[in-house]
């Protein structure tokens, strides 16, 4: 974008800052970056990205036989670009550094365990090439570019979905939430984030380092039982919590000048997991 044009997007934007009587945040990080431009927490509503569940999930059953995946081994999933950083010279880690992070982690399970990725990019060959290095390449299975009705057949003949993320603008946020509306339990990495979408030791597990990350994926891939369990508490936090419906609900009354759903006086996490 011209400098010129930039000049003139920021003086909007920081114009509609000051004229907006409330201003919708997504993300702990858009909250703190609301407050750096001066915005109060009174006028900022922390309403993280909700979902459409699917009204229909197969059985695992049928999904791994419809994919032709193995019915007995344990299937890890990650749904993500396979996208490199945008620059050299980028600090922010790339969603590929963090699915090459997942084969380190991946490489860890028995040998029977297979690990399905869903999404394609530009980094795709190296990751493809990671595999090979790490004599994994016959566990992993490319699925490529999945149209996103589609994708709940990957949800749904998953045991569980995991993705190392570090950098929040990189997360699979949206991922996480489908796979917990579909029943399955999720591994993650522990930020203000994930502590937002993903109920630790109930819905899923939160790992403070990769090692962590890695023990979690093998006690999850070795405990069906554990697996399944998690994966059973996950609808019901997002029908609580993180569907369209609930966010609806939310907007209107913050529009219309009813229940103030901000963040000021409370801690972040509590708007959303204590509404509704």
């Amino acid at each position: 974008m011209p400098r010129a044009w930039r000049e003139l997007f920021t003086v909007a934007h920081r114009q509609s800052l000051k004229r907006a009587d409330r201003i919708e945040a997504i993300s702990p990080k858009s909250v703190r970056d609301l407050r750096s431009q001066g915005v109060p927490d009174e006028r900022i509503c922390f309403l993280p990205r909700a979902i459409k569940p699917w009204t229909y999930v197969p059985s695992r059953a049928e999904a791994r036989r419809v994919l032709g995946l193995p019915q007995e081994a344990p299937i890890v999933l990650c749904v993500s670009r396979l996208a490199p950083r945008r620059m050299k010279d980028d600090p922010r880690p790339s969603k590929a550094e963090s699915v090459l992070d997942l084969l380190h982690a991946f490489r860890t399970l028995p040998s029977s365990a297979l690990l399905v990725l869903v999404g394609d990019g530009r980094a795709r060959g190296q990751v493809e090439e990671e595999a090979v290095r790490l004599n994994i390449a016959g566990r992993v299975h490319f699925a490529g570019t999945v149209e996103h009705g589609d994708v709940v057949w990957y949800y749904a003949a998953c045991d569980f979905f995991a993705c190392p993320e570090k950098e929040e603008g990189n997360r699979p946020y949206q991922s996480q939430l489908e796979a917990q509306a579909c029943g399955r339990a999720v591994v993650d990495m522990r930020n203000e984030l994930s502590e937002l979408t993903v109920d630790d030791g109930r819905t899923g597990l939160l790992a403070n380092g990769l090692e962590e990350f890695a023990a979690h994926m093998l006690h999850l891939a070795t405990d069906r039982e554990l697996c399944d369990e998690l994966g059973r508490a996950g609808p019901a936090l997002i029908a609580r919590s993180f569907s369209i419906e609930v966010r609806a609900r939310q907007i209107e009354e913050m529009l219309v000048g009813g229940e103030n759903v901000s963040i000021a006086g409370v801690k972040e996490q509590q708007v959303v997991l204590g509404s509704g």
